[in-house]
């Protein structure tokens, strides 16, 4: 009786938040209230068959909460900015231009004799076999051209791998400015930007450019504004809008060209993100950007003429579970707002004061905020924020972080074969062996731990 009393609770709880609200109503309750618990500081446009039906901004423009953010403030989008080199090449071909099967090399005759093997639908979906941007070594456009120039071989030969990386991008944009003969910016503003009517998008923006949100994180640190490759657009939510509707009534491209670019490699993400098609026409189109504490999401479901657009510059991962719950609202159904990132708080905190500062921000979060923060996945995120640690060189904070998991979950396999990976590469062959053998003690049979095990051995 006790359970049932318990869920009837829980039900009229999340009903609470439905009321007697009108949809925008709702979806404005549910944003401020993402706003209030920090986890959502930007511009929110949701529209239905071509309306919009609600419309905000939310939060500050600068990490110190000085400038108010207004619907005109612009910001980096990260991937989705991709889409407008992929319509790019689209729109190139429409018009006799290129072939999707040219070889790279056909254009760019300064690249070694791999260009002649990668073909431009290659690029497109991320199967050309290059290696990422070598960021920390290369600072510009011209550098990561020569580091090109300079590349013996390839990854993997061409269509065979999916590697999701920049130098794909990079390549698309020198295609178009080859066979234009101006620079890819131009090329943008006067074919794409300029006839969805797009009039507020900027490139590479400095920080005397107006109507900028600058990016920070939750301790209020400002990120750069810089990038090491040219050509990246900022932009306002409405910009956004018109992007999406100019993309899907095929004002840019036709609608054949559009739906080929949906063209996936074993399920991955394709030029414009996540698509889904019926009859040869697209029914569902999602894509995710972030870069620094920028973040951006678009959502449309075009079968039933819903578009949800996000941008933010205080990334706190929720873009996701926010438009989840705006669609929710847009059907009627209960939903509740999400909660705050352990994962993110935890690793900003060690990232900049080391381990101690944030164990007392996690004892703290679990001792006083367990109601604003998402708390049921402790294992999974401090999983995530040690091998984060590790990607930035931070060992002896990973080595710690992956130490607290096993003193905390105990009878996870997962969590000591993670710590055995970290001492891995810490070169401590026995704290190595000893985690991976209680690894293996809980997870029997574990192939892949047994045979770490045994190289271990044979290498002590």
């Amino acid at each position: 009786m006790k359970k049932s009393l318990f869920s009837l609770c829980l039900l009229a709880g999340c009903m609470s938040l439905l009321g007697a609200q009108t949809q925008a109503e709702k979806i404005q309750s549910l944003l401020q209230a993402a706003h209030e618990r920090g986890i959502f500081n930007g511009s929110a446009l949701v529209a239905r068959d071509g309306q919009i039906l609600y419309q905000t901004t939310l939060g500050t423009a600068d990490g110190k909460g000085e400038i108010p953010l207004t619907a005109d403030h612009r910001f980096s989008i990260g991937s989705i900015a991709k889409e407008f080199n992929a319509v790019g090449i689209m729109l190139l071909r429409e018009t006799g231009k290129l072939q999707l099967t040219d070889p790279v090399g056909k254009y760019l005759v300064d690249l070694p004799a791999w260009a002649d093997s990668v073909q431009i639908r290659h690029l497109l979906n991320y199967t050309s076999g290059l290696p990422n941007i070598r960021y920390g070594e290369v600072r510009n456009n011209e550098d990561v051209l020569q580091d090109l120039m300079e590349l013996p071989r390839l990854e993997a030969p061409p269509g065979t791998v999916y590697r999701y990386n920049n130098n794909n991008v990079f390549l698309q944009k020198r295609i178009i400015e080859k066979i234009t003969g101006t620079s890819y910016e131009t090329f943008l503003q006067s074919n794409i930007l300029s006839p969805c009517g797009m009039d507020q998008a900027v490139f590479d923006p400095i920080a005397t450019t107006p109507q900028i949100a600058r990016s920070f994180d939750n301790e209020g640190m400002e990120d750069p504004l810089d990038n090491i490759t040219a050509g990246w657009p900022a932009v306002s939510i409405r910009d956004l809008y018109r992007w999406t509707q100019g993309l899907h009534q095929h004002r840019i491209i036709a609608r054949e060209a559009l739906v080929e670019l949906f063209d996936y490699f074993e399920d991955h993400d394709a030029s414009l993100g996540e698509g889904r098609l019926l009859d040869q026409n697209v029914t569902f189109h999602r894509h995710h950007g972030s870069s620094y504490n920028y973040e951006a999401l678009l959502q449309l479901d075009l079968a039933e003429g819903i578009t949800i657009l996000l941008l933010t510059n205080n990334k706190n991962f929720q873009l996701f579970a926010l438009a989840e719950a705006i669609d929710r609202i847009l059907h009627d159904r209960p939903y509740e707002v999400p909660k705050k990132s352990l994962s993110l708080a935890l690793r900003t905190r060690i990232l900049r004061k080391g381990f101690a500062a944030g164990l007392q921000l996690l004892e703290d979060i679990r001792a006083n905020q367990a109601d604003t923060y998402e708390l049921a996945e402790l294992e999974g995120d401090l999983n995530d924020v040690g091998y984060y640690l590790l990607r930035r060189d931070h060992l002896a904070d990973a080595i710690e972080v992956f130490r607290l998991n096993v003193r905390l979950h105990p009878e996870s396999s997962n969590a000591y074969d993670s710590l055995g990976e970290v001492y891995l590469e810490k070169r401590d062959k026995t704290g190595a062996l000893e985690n991976y053998q209680k690894a293996l003690r809980l997870d029997a049979g574990n192939e892949r731990i047994e045979k770490t095990i045994n190289r271990i051995k044979s290498e002590m």
